[in-house]
């Protein structure tokens, strides 16, 4: 578990944010960024920009909260090998 969760969520809250900016206005409708925390958004291909980023902002919208679930020690399953 990170020691910077509020850190590491907010960080991921703020390239979402960007990177839904940039697949929007891309003819691909997609976009990643390869720093910790890695991500990637994409819409359709036939989305109108406007779409594709409300989309997208509506889902990175809740980014912190799912990001805050997913590295709980909780949720996490350990495999015996």
């Amino acid at each position: 578990m990170s020691a910077n969760r509020g850190t590491d969520s907010g960080t991921l809250k703020k390239s979402l944010s960007y990177l839904s900016a940039q697949a929007a206005s891309s003819p691909a409708r997609f976009s990643a960024i390869s720093m910790v925390p890695y991500a990637l958004v994409q819409c359709t291909w036939d989305l109108p920009s406007d779409t594709c980023k409300g989309f997208l902002d509506a889902l990175s919208a809740n980014a912190s909260d799912l990001f805050e679930r997913c590295i709980h020690p909780s949720n996490i399953a350990w495999l015996d090998q």
